[in-house]
């Protein structure tokens, strides 16, 4: 896992193909998704956004998290990007947890009763972390103290450098 910066473009570049040939020439991007332009680094990041806001093409800017492999959940679309099996979650709309318990009926039984509420899973390091929608945060304690299952919630910028 590792922070990526989408900046997203107004809808607008699609069809003045000109100025987006000169875009993607100026400012090359490693990922892309629609109008969503994906940096690994900060510094180009900002000079593609400085670029689109000079001309008054930029719409957004997101901190991504970008995961290899990993299952995405039923709601995935409304909280990340998949490019060809390349998984970008928002960060800014989710949180991450790891479940622990000694009893592993219990534990199958929150991961099942929470699956439904689960934006993506991942295997990390020998470590399944899970991640929902931000909102979600409540619910899915109450879930895992229903079942008597411990759930750490991971700060993103901590874990990624960790995993």
């Amino acid at each position: 896992m590792q922070t990526v910066y989408g900046i997203e473009a107004k809808s607008l570049i699609e069809e003045i193909t000109d100025f987006k040939q000169i875009f993607e020439t100026e400012n090359p991007y490693s990922y892309k998704h629609g109008s969503i332009y994906i940096y690994a680094d900060f510094e180009k990041a900002q000079q593609a956004q400085d670029f689109l806001q000079e001309v008054g093409f930029f719409e957004e800017q997101h901190d991504l998290l970008l995961c290899s492999g990993g299952k995405p959940g039923d709601n995935f679309s409304d909280y990340g990007l998949d490019i060809n099996g390349l998984f970008l979650l928002f960060k800014v709309m989710i949180v991450a947890f790891e479940l622990t318990g000694n009893d592993r009926q219990a534990l199958k039984m929150a991961q099942f009763q929470l699956e439904e509420h689960l934006v993506f899973t991942l295997l990390q390091a020998g470590s399944l972390i899970y991640f929902a929608g931000r909102y979600d945060d409540e619910l899915i304690s109450r879930i895992n103290a229903a079942y008597n299952v411990k759930c750490k919630f991971l700060d993103l910028d901590k874990c990624e450098k960790n995993l």
